[in-house]
């Protein structure tokens, strides 16, 4: 069990360094951020009396990062535990078992970090109160949510967030959803393409379909928490569906699939299909009488 370990007083500067690093308070005595480079690192570690340091990155030695933070946390007496994650692909089960028992023997406070501080740093702090107060998934979202002083939005992957999921989410505060319905990145296809066993394959075949459409659940969602703001996607391709997405009751859009070719040929390209982006949606507004995007929410609907 962690100790009961309070916010320290920060000074101006370390105030803009936590800032800069994407440092945050995740419980007592376990800190989150992402990679620190040279001067900053040593301000940082002292002022929060850091004890341990988890590296999810994995031991580097090649990198220009790997070795000049050893040395610093040796000059500090600070254990430095290497717990690898991949920033990429699921987790192996040995991984995350490294992970929690590292949480149970190393000495408080706790920093784990990462590349920018975001995805495997979040992983690694819900599987700690999981693990050592045995709150639940949804706790562990209410938790993180309180306790960090940035908006949480809570993501679906590809079979989006109903109704009463929804409903349970904003109960517990949380108060932007992305919706991430059917239709964009089809998870049960990488795993298919990725994993190597048949059994498995057999497995995630018949759920290549699974999830709830974006345009069904955008309205759905709104009308049962008309204060969420949501975020539109799964599906998205173009200007005209990033319109649709805004009337049936998103507040924003996302799309990634249109930028994955561009990205690959250069940035004018990304650029280019940016401007076209804008030019559907602009077009979608005047079509539909639509002068901005207020206007647009309540455009006329029609069906087929």
């Amino acid at each position: 069990m962690a100790p009961q370990l309070g916010v320290c007083k920060l000074s101006l500067t370390t105030k803009f360094l936590a800032l800069t690093h994407n440092w945050h308070h995740v419980d007592n005595g376990l800190y989150r951020s992402a990679q620190m480079y040279g001067m900053y690192v040593a301000p940082l570690l002292k002022q929060f009396g850091i004890k341990t340091i988890i590296n999810l990155r994995g031991a580097n030695p090649k990198s220009s990062w790997y070795e000049p933070e050893r040395q610093i946390c040796k000059h500090l007496g600070i254990s430095h535990i290497n717990s690898p994650l991949h920033s990429r692909r699921l987790p192996e089960k040995e991984a995350l078992i490294t992970l929690l028992k590292a949480f149970e023997t190393a000495s408080f406070p706790i920093l784990i970090k990462c590349s920018g501080g975001a995805d495997r740093t979040t992983l690694a702090s819900c599987l700690y109160l999981l693990k050592i107060y045995g709150k639940q998934v949804l706790e562990s979202i209410y938790h993180c949510s309180d306790k960090l002083s940035v908006p949480v939005i809570v993501k679906e992957v590809g079979a989006g967030i109903g109704p009463s999921c929804a409903e349970r989410l904003a109960s517990g505060g949380i108060k932007w959803i992305e919706v991430a319905g059917r239709g964009g990145t089809n998870w049960a296809s990488i795993e298919m393409a990725r994993n190597q066993i048949t059994q498995e394959k057999k497995i995630a075949e018949p759920f290549i379909d699974w999830g709830m459409d974006t345009v069904e659940l955008l309205p759905a969602v709104k009308q049962v928490c008309p204060s969420l703001n949501l975020i539109g996607s799964g599906g998205v391709r173009n200007g005209l569906d990033v319109a649709r997405c805004i009337r049936l009751g998103a507040n924003v859009s996302a799309l990634a699939q249109p930028f994955l070719a561009p990205a690959l040929e250069s940035t004018e390209a990304v650029i280019e299909k940016i401007t076209v982006l804008k030019k559907q949606l602009r077009w979608a507004m005047f079509l539909t009488g639509s002068s901005n995007l207020d206007s647009l929410r309540k455009a006329p609907l029609q069906t087929n």
